[in-house]
């Protein structure tokens, strides 16, 4: 059975603007439902995520696709109520700051046509955040804490099968397709650091 890659994006609300977070799973059955998947991160990783953000940081909503074997049409699935942060206490931070978690990867998988290099770099930025969870150019121990378990039920929602990867675009060629070329399962992260949120920057869970 040939596995399958999911897409999910997280959408969130701050401050006015909308933050994105862009996250990879791969089904090696090839029979997973995707849908299914979208329920368990709405319901597990949400408020993981959640308990690093500020009350003032919504999550409203997710958007949902198939990457491969083919790429599906994209769907919404609306967070009703949304989920806010948990963070009422401190000052919120800058839009444009964020906390930054890097990706420790897994053997990279290729897929039919793929770009055959190792995928190196990958990760992800937590936007709406407070100054409850840095402490200069460190984060302290409990946003140390929430993070990891974050990191832990976002590696595989509920009981699986789905898996975060960080997937390519790249075939051999070098050249974007509409489909996932090549994958790499996350096998853990980094503790989290301050940082900024910059969607265009490598560490936002996918390579170009």
């Amino acid at each position: 059975m040939t596995a399958q890659v999911a897409q999910i994006i997280d959408v969130q609300l701050f401050g006015g603007q909308e933050i994105l977070n862009v996250y990879h799973f791969v089904d090696t059955s090839g029979v997973a439902s995707i849908p299914t998947l979208v329920s368990t991160y709405i319901s597990d990783v949400v408020p993981l995520m959640a308990d690093l953000q500020s009350v003032r940081c919504t999550h409203t909503g997710i958007r949902y696709r198939q990457v491969y074997p083919t790429a599906a049409l994209q769907h919404t699935t609306f967070i009703s109520p949304p989920t806010a942060g948990a963070d009422s206490a401190n000052q919120d931070l800058a839009s444009c700051d964020a906390l930054s978690i890097a990706w420790d990867l897994g053997d990279t998988v290729v897929l039919a046509g793929g770009f055959t290099g190792h995928l190196k770099r990958g990760g992800t930025r937590i936007g709406g955040s407070t100054e409850g969870f840095v402490n200069g150019d460190t984060c302290p121990s409990a946003a140390i804490t929430a993070a990891a378990t974050f990191v832990t039920e976002l590696l595989l929602p509920g009981t699986g099968p789905w898996q975060l990867v960080v997937a390519s675009f790249l075939d051999g060629a070098r050249a974007r397709q509409p489909t996932v070329q090549s994958y790499a399962i996350v096998d853990g992260g980094s503790a989290p650091s301050p940082s900024t949120q910059n969607t265009r920057k490598v560490l936002r869970g996918r390579t170009r």
